[in-house]
């Protein structure tokens, strides 16, 4: 094959997926290996880190990864995030689905944050039970949390308002 042609599985293709998962499983292992939790689904992944540094060290391994295996993180897709910045955005493409949904959204996030809170302060868990009490809903709206059912509520309060003038 000519160097000037592309090489390898277009994307969307139907076997896409799959390939990507099959290729991508040794990346996940190593990931899970140095210790970052990474959700991924074929070849579009997420790392969730508890700061910067950390989340600049995973990017860095991955592109070492990426490299190796001769493939190339996507410029303009690859980026780290602050949560209370990536996730109001979230909330402008996803707003209109069911509040329940949010609803579990808010609380899975809330999980995560009291589990991380809790492995800071040497406890075992997932942020539920008595991690609950120790930081309530009202202590992460109190740091200025962005809840997505929250935000759901004044967007459609506004629009109710607007509607009845």
């Amino acid at each position: 094959m000519p160097e000037d042609e592309p090489q390898g599985m277009p994307q969307g293709g139907v076997i896409s997926p799959l390939l990507a998962n099959i290729y991508l499983n040794p990346l996940d292992w190593l990931m899970v290996g140095l210790g970052f939790e990474m959700a991924r689904y074929a070849d579009d992944m997420v790392v969730l880190c508890q700061t910067e540094e950390e989340a600049k060290a995973a990017l860095e391994k991955l592109r070492e990864w990426m490299d190796g295996a001769g493939l190339t993180l996507h410029p303009d897709k690859t980026r780290t995030a602050d949560l209370n910045r990536p996730l109001p955005g979230w909330f402008g493409y996803f707003k209109h689905v069911k509040a329940g949904q949010l609803g579990e959204i808010d609380g899975w996030i809330r999980m995560r944050l009291r589990s991380i809170l809790g492995k800071r302060r040497g406890l075992e868990g997932r942020g539920l039970g008595g991690d609950h009490q120790r930081w309530p809903n009202r202590y992460f709206k109190k740091l200025g949390l962005f809840c997505l059912l929250d935000a759901r509520e004044t967007e459609f309060a506004s629009l109710r308002n607007g509607a009845n003038h």
